[in-house]
């Protein structure tokens, strides 16, 4: 009697040498940025709110090769320059520091073995706190989240990026360059 091999089993067998791994859909990261802020009153009138500088914690996952959904933390307050001036120039605004959750569509344009064009865009949920005349006050909101930027990934899963941010909140709009790394797994 003639050992006849299942197909199913063969199939599978067949197909297990010749895939290929695709990458992870799961990567982390974080950026680091410096820039300058704008600063909007109660009132209504605008100011230079100072440099900032600005951090962001987040996780991305891949639907495909170029789209996919970027969450995070995001976190700033003023930079060295306003550190030293103690102030804006509007209104005595001092300590201007902001928190908050993001989430953005990611889509990313490659155009060789490891470099890619990327954007972000999406929203933000912050609180924000600084100084008034002494007083120490808060606002919160919801408002945009955009980045674009160049990535560059080794073989080994590290990603390096430098992007533009431009992130306006309820009072407060910053923009900005930032450097990041993040790790595919």
């Amino acid at each position: 009697m003639m050992n006849i091999i299942n197909p199913l089993t063969a199939l599978a067998l067949l197909c297990s040498t010749i895939a290929v791994a695709a990458p992870s859909p799961y990567i982390v990261g974080g950026t680091v940025g410096y820039g300058s802020q704008t600063f909007t009153s109660k009132g209504g009138s605008q100011g230079d709110g100072g440099d900032s500088l600005t951090g962001d914690v987040y996780y991305r996952y891949m639907f495909t090769n170029y789209i996919g959904i970027d969450s995070g933390l995001l976190f700033g307050s003023g930079g060295v320059v306003s550190a030293i001036l103690d102030g804006t120039s509007i209104n005595n605004v001092k300590d201007i520091r902001y928190k908050g959750v993001r989430s953005a569509l990611y889509a990313q344009y490659p155009v060789s073995s490891g470099n890619s064009f990327y954007t972000k865009l999406g929203a933000n949920a912050h609180k924000i706190d600084y100084t008034v005349n002494n007083v120490d006050e808060s606002t919160s909101g919801v408002g945009f989240y955009g980045a674009a930027g160049w990535q560059y990934r080794f073989k080994s899963g590290i990603g390096i990026n430098a992007e533009y941010q431009y992130i306006p909140m309820s009072r407060l709009d910053v923009k900005g360059g930032a450097v990041g790394v993040n790790y595919r797994f």
